[in-house]
């Protein structure tokens, strides 16, 4: 049985906000998917998902959140701090 991770993150090699989004889902205890561009998906497959080429391109449960600073800012709201 496959275990779904709530949140997915679309990131790239060499990529510092990819890296910053990962850490900071570790740093929250959050379970998530780290997919990486040309090992997992390509391009055009994240092209159709959400028409950005920008990364990281994250989502909670197929909703798309944006990249770092909108994930920050969605925790930042969670705990209060906006």
């Amino acid at each position: 049985m496959r275990v779904v991770k709530p949140y997915v993150v679309y990131g790239k090699q060499d990529c510092i906000f990819c890296d910053k989004a990962r850490r900071l889902l570790k740093s929250e205890g959050v379970e998530f998917t780290y997919l990486q561009l040309d090992s997992d998906f390509t391009m055009d497959e994240l092209w159709e998902k959400v028409k950005f080429t920008t990364y990281p391109q994250i989502f909670l449960y197929d909703y798309p959140i944006g990249g770092y600073t909108d994930l920050q800012k969605s925790f930042d709201k969670q705990k209060g701090l906006l």
